[in-house]
């Protein structure tokens, strides 16, 4: 019997791939007793030969490739559909795991008859990102209304496989859309735990992750106001309960923006313009939900061209 399936998409991460699988084998859980599935999504680097490597020592590690680039939901979705575990478990590749950790998380998910667990949240310099109280079982809606609403990431949580699958809670291909997941996720969970501890070690040093690379036009609109949009639309299939909770964060979302556009170089800020013009219907959402530096921030595209230097030099001084 498989428990648990890791499942593991990758793109672009040769220089952190081994560390991620290494970490998967440090563990206090027979191979037999779980699958490590890892999926390539057309990596244009040497990531598949690691792989391969790992695959010719360990029984349990099935390697699946995509003909084409998919992105990272696509890939997630991949590994859910192939997984055969009890539980799955969504690792970014160039992350690791805390060494033998999996048997009590499995306990922890078969003894309190689980939908989700989930922890608290490590860097890779040992710093917390975010920290949770232990938690009785609870339903997944009375979680997020009772503050872990801010921990919306797939890797520090295992799911239930059925549960996911007879909810249909498959990834999308939104730019950040495991936040949607997250919601969608935890709306539907009858049974759900929260754990002080640490499972999962975020990296922060990988530069070419899409959290680290640089502030791009493309980023500011897919991150923020699409983002932003998707999660509005989802609204209305939530809980009466859930909903004014994730309208305030789409509400959160749309306002981060101004601070964003400040940052953006002088070329971005007119990719970032130039698009805008061209999407109504999303330039609509966002001013419906915009505070007023936002709207200035669209309004005024002269103005925040010259307010970033003037305010930066000010600081100088």
């Amino acid at each position: 019997m498989i428990s648990l399936s890791l499942i593991v998409p990758f793109y672009g991460v040769e220089n952190y791939i081994r560390a991620c699988l290494e970490s998967l084998y440090h563990q206090d859980l027979p191979e037999n007793e779980y699958e490590v599935i890892c999926v390539n999504d057309c990596s244009p680097d040497d990531s598949e030969s690691i792989v391969k490597e790992f695959q010719s020592q360990h029984g349990n590690l099935r390697l699946i490739c995509h003909e084409t680039n998919k992105r990272l939901g696509a890939a997630r979705n991949t590994g859910l559909a192939a997984a055969r575990g009890d539980y799955v478990w969504f690792i970014d590749s160039d992350d690791y795991i805390k060494d033998n950790c999996l048997r009590g998380i499995i306990e922890s998910c078969e003894n309190n008859r689980l939908d989700i667990l989930h922890w608290s949240i490590l860097d890779n310099s040992g710093k917390w990102i975010k920290r949770i109280d232990e938690s009785d079982v609870t339903t997944g809606i009375d979680d997020l209304i009772s503050g872990s609403k801010d921990l919306t990431f797939p890797w520090n949580r295992v799911y239930k496989r059925d549960f996911l699958l007879s909810n249909n809670l498959w990834f999308n291909d939104v730019w950040g859309g495991d936040v949607i997941h997250t919601i969608q996720a935890m709306n539907y969970a009858e049974r759900t735990k929260g754990v002080s501890d640490s499972f999962y070690i975020y990296r922060t040093d990988n530069m070419n992750s899409d959290m680290r690379s640089p502030l791009t036009s493309h980023k500011v609109i897919s991150f923020t106001y699409i983002l932003a949009k998707e999660l509005d639309n989802v609204i209305p299939q939530l809980s009466a309960e859930l909903q004014p909770v994730v309208k305030e964060g789409v509400v959160w979302r749309v306002n981060q923006s101004f601070k964003q556009i400040l940052k953006l170089s002088f070329n971005e800020k007119t990719k970032f313009y130039k698009s805008m013009k061209g999407q109504k219907e999303l330039r609509h959402f966002v001013l419906d939900n915009a505070n007023w530096r936002s709207k200035f921030a669209l309004y005024c595209p002269l103005c925040v061209y010259i307010l970033h230097p003037v305010v930066s030099l000010l600081k100088k001084h």
